[in-house]
């Protein structure tokens, strides 16, 4: 999907930049992201491509297509409910390296990249991480953030600092689509 703006809260109230997917004619999603548990809170969405998903949190890998980079990645698919949206939003956040310039320094290490609005996003959820929640204070979302960056790296088998898909089942077949160009 293409990288649209979005409230900018990631970045400003967070401190953890996501890029937000337009949903649009550009999405397509790839059906290996049936990794979430298909719930009774699935949504019916008005784009084909979504009705599978279930609101929360999964992992996954992104590659911005202009660039070589795969990076691990912690994906919100839903409304935001601490912020009391109604439309749905699907918001990576890209994981840099470990020990690479764009990490900040704390507990989880969150990314800083620049920014790359427009940009088309090669992104693949593998896993389901948590339930989408609302949370009484911005605290406690950013601690259930930092912890679901921390479990994706555990999941993407960074925690070497080595992102190389190298483990079988799903991490590596969806780690060498990523990096492909081949269709969805």
């Amino acid at each position: 999907g293409t990288v649209v703006r979005g409230f900018g809260r990631g970045s400003r109230d967070l401190g953890v930049p996501t890029a937000n997917l337009g949903i649009d004619e550009s999405l397509r999603i790839r059906p290996a992201a049936a990794a979430g548990p298909p719930t009774a809170d699935a949504y019916s969405y008005a784009h084909p491509a979504l009705g599978h998903l279930s609101k929360g949190i999964y992992w996954g890998f992104a590659r911005i297509v202009a660039e070589d980079a795969v990076y691990p990645a912690a994906v919100s698919v839903g409304t935001n409910p601490t912020y009391g949206n109604d439309s749905v939003t699907i918001e990576p956040h890209l994981i840099g390296p470990p020990d690479g310039g764009d990490r900040r320094r704390s507990s989880c290490g969150e990314t800083v990249l620049p920014d790359f609005y427009g940009k088309t996003l090669r992104l693949s959820m593998v896993g389901f991480l948590r339930d989408e929640e609302r949370y009484d204070s911005l605290e406690a979302l950013i601690v259930a953030i930092k912890n679901d960056i921390l479990n994706t790296e555990k999941e993407c088998n960074l925690v070497e600092g080595n992102l190389s898909g190298d483990v079988d089942g799903p991490r590596s077949e969806e780690f060498r689509w990523v990096v492909s160009d081949e269709d969805v």
